[in-house]
Formats: structure tokens, C-alpha cells, sequence
């Protein structure tokens, strides 16, 4: 063994090592104390460019759904129905309201209407229930068959059960009237075909009627397929009721998200593809153009050659349609007048 190996460690030298190594490494970074202020700085600039930049693809994303939705109002009006309507439907069929119950403490009481118990009675799901026995609070119950875990005596205020039990009394009226609702939905539907199937007749296309048909069932199935999540959201919420209210909300949601993407898909495709556009020559100017026949019908003459056409007698069912249209329109600039002055308040937060 030599002698080198019992040799004391250079501290000294270590400690210059490790100075030199931190040097290098604040001066490729740029660390040092006389970047300081300079790197302070950078990073100024850089959080303010960012934070300006996502305010203002937020505000450009907000404004193009806005502008689409006001654009569209009676089709997402049409949406929301869509979506209500199954959503209510389907909650009538499956689950049943009932305010109390057989306990005195029983406020409100959800039963399914698809689970029968020994007795051929829907067995119950939820229930909201007045302090009582060794529970001394407001609570939620919930059907330890349902969860495979003791119930847990969910703890709510006063204040919730009063309004669980406003909303459950609401909630029973909706369960009712679900199949006129649901009738309703049809016919609004069938009239919304039928008077594109009179558009597309007075102007020699389809586009417009495959257009509603294929808007109608997309909404519609995806207001069916919203009412899962929202069911299972709004039981993680509030067991029973919330169940209703949220699968009322994902049926909502899920036809006006379904029934956007298709309108705008199914747009998309028709222009790609000309479905109902054609490619004509001017009989003025000799110019080509496109004329989108589904929407004023054969032109021979581009825009700029075309006169001022004398306007169409409107039938019974446009003058109608018209007068709704417009009543519809002077509630809705109310509308969004409010909810711009509320937009615009936000902004300036930002």
C-alpha cells in the first residue's frame, strides 16, 4: 500500500473545482449578477407576450362561437330541445319522484324504475332525509346496492334539502309532461323537414332537406349519449336528484355539441364535393361563377349582372314563420345585449 493513498483531500482545490463548474454554467445561462437585471427583464416581456397572446386567441375562440350561436339561434334553440326532450324522456322511463316517502323523515325519494324489488316495486335509489334516529343532520341516502358500500349518510345543509325537495316537486311535473314534451320535439321536427323539403322544391336541390335530416338525428343521438355522463356526474354530486338534473344537462349539452359539429362537418363536406353548386357561365358578362341552387335556386346571371328580383309572395306557413322569427329575434337582441354588456364587464377584468 503507498503511501499517496493516506494523503489528506485537497479541499482547496475541490472547492475552486465546484466555483469554477457554478461559474460556467451562470454564464451560459446567463445567471450572473450582471445579467440580472437584463434577464429579469426577458422574463417580463416574455410572461406579458404570452399571456397577451393567450387573451387573445381566447377572446377570438370566444367570439367565433358567438358569432356562430347568434348566426344559428334557432338551430341550437332546436338543439336544446332536441336534448331536453330525451333527456326528460329517458328520466321518465327510468327513474320515479317521489316527495317524501314511507319514513316521516323521508324529503324526497328517487326510485328506479328499471330495478324491482321482491315485491315488483321499483326499488329505491337516492333519498334525502330529515335529521333523524342517530343521524342528527340533513343527509343523503343512497341504496347500498347500487354503490356496494354501507350507505353513507351523505351530510347536506338545511338549506340543500329545501331545495332538493323545490326541485324534486319540478322535477315530478317534468317526469309527466316527458311524452307531450317528446311529441312535441317530433312535430318541431317534422316541420323543420317539411319546410325544407318546400325549399328544396321551390329551388330544384336536396342539400337543404339531407341537411335537416342529418342535424336532427345527430342532435338527437347526442343528446342520448350526453345523458350517461351527465346522470353519472350529477350522481358523484348529489345521488338522486342531481341524477336527473345532470342527465337533463347531458342530454342538453350533448345535442347542441353533436347537432354544431354536424351542421358545420356537414357544410364543410357539401362544399368540397359542390353538392348543389353549380359551375355556370354568365349569359351577360360571359363570367363564371358558382350558384349555390339550394339557397336561391338556379341563376343564370352572376350577382353583378343579376337584376333586383321582384319578391316572392310568401305562402300562409312563411308568413307565419316570419312573425315568430321576428318576435323571436327582438327577445334575443335583448338577450344578447345583456349577455355582450356581461362579455365586455369581464374583459375588463383582463
Amino acid at each position: 500500500m503507498t503511501e499517496n493513498q493516506y494523503d489528506p483531500i485537497d479541499e482547496v482545490s475541490i472547492d475552486d473545482q465546484f466555483k469554477q463548474i457554478i461559474q460556467n454554467i451562470t454564464q451560459k445561462f446567463k445567471f450572473g449578477a450582471e445579467n440580472e437585471k437584463k434577464t429579469k427583464t426577458t422574463l417580463r416581456e416574455w410572461i406579458a407576450k404570452t399571456w397577451n397572446s393567450i387573451k387573445k386567441q381566447f377572446w377570438e375562440i370566444l367570439r367565433y362561437f358567438w358569432n356562430f350561436i347568434e348566426n344559428q339561434y334557432w338551430e341550437i334553440l332546436h338543439y336544446f330541445l332536441n336534448g331536453g326532450a330525451v333527456g326528460v324522456f329517458y328520466n321518465s322511463l327510468h327513474w320515479i319522484i317521489r316527495i317524501g316517502g314511507t319514513a316521516k323523515a323521508n324529503i324526497v325519494t328517487v326510485l328506479d324504475a328499471t330495478r324491482l324489488n321482491s315485491l315488483e316495486n321499483p326499488t329505491w335509489f337516492a333519498r334525502v332525509d330529515a335529521p333523524h334516529g342517530n343521524v342528527p343532520f340533513h343527509h343523503i341516502n343512497v341504496n347500498p346496492s347500487y354503490t356496494g358500500h354501507p350507505d353513507p349518510h351523505i351530510q347536506i345543509s338545511p338549506f340543500s334539502a329545501e331545495i332538493a325537495e323545490h326541485l324534486g316537486v319540478g322535477l315530478e311535473v317534468v317526469n309527466k309532461i316527458s311524452p307531450y314534451l317528446l311529441t312535441f320535439k317530433i312535430a318541431v321536427d317534422v316541420g323543420v323537414i317539411g319546410y325544407n323539403v318546400y325549399k328544396d322544391w321551390k329551388r330544384g336541390s336536396t342539400r337543404n332537406t339531407v341537411k335537416a335530416v342529418t342535424t336532427i338525428l345527430s342532435s338527437t343521438a347526442g343528446g342520448f349519449g350526453g345523458i350517461f355522463p351527465g346522470s353519472a356526474i350529477g350522481s358523484l354530486i348529489f345521488p338522486g336528484i342531481g341524477t336527473l338534473v345532470g342527465g337533463f344537462i347531458g342530454g342538453v349539452c350533448g345535442a347542441i355539441g353533436a347537432g354544431i359539429v354536424s351542421d358545420l362537418v356537414f357544410e364543410k363536406f357539401s362544399d368540397d364535393f359542390k353538392y348543389d353548386i353549380d359551375e355556370v357561365t354568365c349569359k351577360k358578362c360571359d363570367k363564371e361563377f358558382e350558384s349555390r341552387r339550394y339557397e336561391l335556386g338556379e341563376q343564370e346571371m352572376c350577382e353583378e349582372c343579376r337584376p333586383q328580383d321582384e319578391p316572392e309572395e310568401k305562402s300562409i306557413i312563411e308568413n307565419v314563420i316570419g312573425f315568430v322569427v321576428e318576435k323571436f329575434t327582438e327577445v334575443k337582441n335583448v338577450v344578447v345585449n345583456v349577455v355582450a354588456n356581461a362579455v365586455n364587464w369581464f374583459k375588463s377584468w383582463f
